[in-house]
């Protein structure tokens, strides 16, 4: 089952969750094609590149996974 995604008052589901709302724990901006994403591995997933960076460690959260 998704996790709930808390919008203000409303909880939306993961998979229902709006183009272009990405969480942090696992977005990463790609140094090549300058896109945020959820990569999931370690491959930017609209350019290929390799060149990704962590934006939970860049902003220094705790809840990085």
């Amino acid at each position: 089952m998704k996790r709930p995604i808390i919008a203000g008052n409303e909880e939306i589901q993961e998979s229902r969750r709006p183009a272009g709302i990405v969480r942090l724990a696992k977005a990463a901006l790609c140094v090549d094609c300058e896109r945020i994403s959820e990569a999931a591995g370690d491959r930017c997933p609209r350019c290929g590149s390799r060149s990704l960076l962590s934006l939970a460690r860049i902003l220094n959260r705790r809840e990085v996974a």
